[in-house]
């Protein structure tokens, strides 16, 4: 293979190769013989010690890992002053070789490591000659100022061309700054290896008076092997998950910091892993097969995401990884691999067992510039990719609830409830017997004076985790229900019906509330009804049965929303005390031309006959769903067949209009208005 050919670090790796093997053979020839003959066996305790010490290297521990330091550049810098180059490269290069045997290093990297190391002796030994060319250590009649200058020169230059040709290495290898990466790397290097190196003119003196003076060294190094051991043992327990051995939430922020602020240039992935359904493993098979599962899961993520470049348990059964990608289609494809790495089956009590993920990815600096806002926003992917039950999600604005413009928001709504801003719009639910409308569903809105008429699915999630969902709530009851007394005493018997979040449900002022309420505006029980999602009542049976009793005594009916979206239990399903099932909007729409959908709204009128429940089907916006619907026994609908969601002056327009409300004939489909 011609050198055109072959990768950067490929040429640069065999040009230091061939330079320092041909320099530090011709070195070793040339002068070894006269070196040897001229040898003390306190060169040789040397040669032994810079052995040893490059075979046991001390491990330093740093603030996010451990670095090993050899303490053989002090041994290799005291042989040189005493006998010369020759012997310590020829030392140094057998330390090297044998240190690279142990740990199973590539060939090419321990040719590599030797050509390096003979590369700064030499440069080391032409100093010492071209400023104390007479030095003698053994000799104090040959020490001088020069000596002093020619000592140290030497230190620094065999400590430079060391660093150097392994951070040249490392920069053309990952293809990053050279000076950046000396920067990265001067502090710590010049604390440990300069060090040493520092020490080597002692070590040498030592050894020109006696071998014993040299084997006093050995018992300090002794000691700072094991401080640093023990150092290096609390470090990792710090920063490392202590079940699975991972890179703790603590050295995942610090390693994610580093890579933020080190490269301005790069673009990477942060993907945050979480475990569906895992505290039923915990709940059924005993925590100690949740432990097994969480040590399976953090190998099987070290093993198949080979070339990441973090990958840490955050607690829990939240994992992270990190990995250089290019853009959000590489983002994605890494996302959808996680998900295959933890799709094969997990051994747990010899039976396989499957685990789901639930994973999100931003991408820096696309997503976000600062790590904790990097970190938000692959979180809102990982939950909307949980809620979703979609895998895998990349991070979009539109999909945060926590943007600055929704933020924005949450600090406006306390003034919009105060203010009233929030408006109602109703929507009317007919009777399929007979086309009487007889009740309304209430709609909020907020008009916003900037940012014009503003959906609740904008402004609801955002209250759900705070103080205000009650305020909002009790706001909207009171609307609705303060509508229902002006209809009714114009003549229009409605009912009204409001949606109820998940927090209100989960509380039991909720029927004080709507019974203070109630009795403010004299309107009676059944006046109202509330609508209640069905995964909002799985998320809590026993509080969501509770307050649905204790509205149930007041009179007022509840509705079970959304109903075919989430995971109701029958047996459960029985036990509520609701009056109705509102089947969602996604399977009534297309009903007409799709089959399944129109089997599962057959399957859920049926289901609520057995169980003595009305059923209102919304989403009707066709005449053939409308048969369709009436010849299934479905009771009620609503739609844009009916009419889309209007403000009360005009559904009361809209009402006053028909005229009709004991007509017993089917009703006529009126126009299509896009809701605003």
């Amino acid at each position: 293979m011609s050198l055109r050919r072959l990768e950067p670090i490929e040429r640069y790796v065999a040009a230091i190769s061939v330079v320092g093997l041909a320099i530090g053979a011709w070195i070793v020839a040339y002068g070894v013989e006269g070196e040897v003959h001229a040898a003390t066996p306190a060169i040789a305790v040397l040669m032994l010690l810079m052995i040893a010490g490059e075979m046991y290297p001390i491990r330093v521990p740093l603030r996010d890992d451990a670095e090993e330091v050899t303490t053989s550049p002090a041994f290799m810098f005291a042989t040189l002053l005493l006998s010369g180059p020759a012997l310590a490269i020829l030392a140094q290069a057998v330390a090297s070789v044998l240190s690279d045997l142990r740990t199973g290093r590539v060939w090419w990297k321990a040719i590599f490591n030797v050509a390096q190391y003979a590369l700064s002796i030499a440069g080391a030994s032409a100093i010492l000659v071209a400023i104390a060319p007479d030095l003698r250590f053994g000799d104090a009649s040959t020490f001088g100022p020069h000596t002093f200058v020619a000592t140290l020169a030497a230190g620094v230059a065999s400590f430079f061309l060391n660093s150097l040709f392994v951070v040249v290495a490392v920069s053309v290898a990952q293809r990053v700054s050279i000076v950046r990466e000396f920067r990265n790397n001067l502090g710590f290097h010049t604390a440990t290896t300069m060090v040493l190196i520092a020490q080597g003119p002692l070590i040498a003196l030592a050894a020109s008076r006696s071998i014993v003076w040299v084997l006093l060294f050995v018992p300090g190094i002794l000691a700072v092997y094991r401080t640093a051991t023990i150092s290096v043992a609390k470090e990792h327990l710090a920063t490392h998950d202590s079940l699975t051995g991972l890179p703790n939430r603590m050295l995942f922020r610090d390693r994610l910091a580093r890579m933020i602020s080190e490269d301005g240039d790069a673009r990477f992935a942060v993907m945050l892993i979480d475990l569906d359904g895992f505290k039923e493993v915990n709940d059924t098979l005993g925590h100690h097969i949740g432990d097994t599962l969480l040590c399976q899961v953090g190998q099987r993520l070290i093993e198949g995401l080979d070339g990441c470049n973090v990958v840490a348990r955050l607690g829990g059964d939240e994992f992270a990884v990190v990995s250089a990608v290019p853009d959000r289609f590489a983002a994605a494809e890494l996302g959808h691999h996680i998900l295959e790495v933890l799709r094969q089956p997990f051994a747990l009590q010899d039976f396989p067992f499957h685990v789901e993920a639930s994973v999100g990815g931003a991408i820096y600096p696309e997503h976000a510039s600062d790590l904790d806002a990097l970190l938000q926003r692959a979180d809102v992917a990982m939950y909307l990719a949980k809620e979703h039950g979609t895998g895998y999600e990349t991070y979009t604005a539109s999909n945060d609830r926590y943007s600055p413009r929704r933020l924005a928001l949450l600090g406006e709504l306390r003034r919009a409830i105060e203010e009233g801003e929030l408006v109602l719009h109703y929507q009317p639910i007919a009777d399929m017997r007979t086309g009487v409308v007889n009740r309304v569903e209430a709609l909020v809105r907020w008009n916003h004076p900037e940012h014009g008429l503003i959906p609740p699915d904008e402004f609801i999630p955002l209250a759900e985790p705070t103080g205000l969902m009650g305020p909002l709530t009790r706001h909207v009851l009171d609307l609705a229900i303060s509508q229902c007394r002006i209809w009714r005493d114009n003549g229009l018997e409605l009912t009204v019906a409001v949606n109820v979040s998940a927090r209100n449900v989960h509380y039991s002022e909720l029927a004080d509330d709507v019974a203070t309420l109630l009795a403010k505006w004299s309107l009676p029980a059944n006046a109202l009804e509330l609508e209640i999602t069905e995964s909002v009542l799985m998320s809590d049976p026993r509080r969501a049965r509770e307050v649905l009793s204790s509205l149930n005594d007041l009179g007022v009916d509840t509705t079970l929303d959304d109903f075919g979206t989430g995971y109701s239990s029958l047996a459960y399903l029985k036990r509520l005390p609701v009056s109705q099932l509102k089947i969602d909007s996604s399977f009534v729409t297309n009903m007409a031309t799709d089959d399944d959908d129109a089997a599962i709204v057959a399957s859920i009128a049926g289901l609520a006959r057995t169980l003595g429940l009305a059923v209102v089907a919304e989403g009707v916006e066709s005449a053939t769903i409308w048969h369709q619907l009436r010849e299934l026994g479905c009771q009620f609908a609503q739609g844009y067949y009916l009419s889309r969601p209007l403000p009360a002056d005009q559904i009361t327009r809209w009402l006053e209009a028909r005229g009709d409300r004991h007509r017993s004939a089917p009703l006529e489909p009126t126009p299509r208005i896009d809701a605003p």
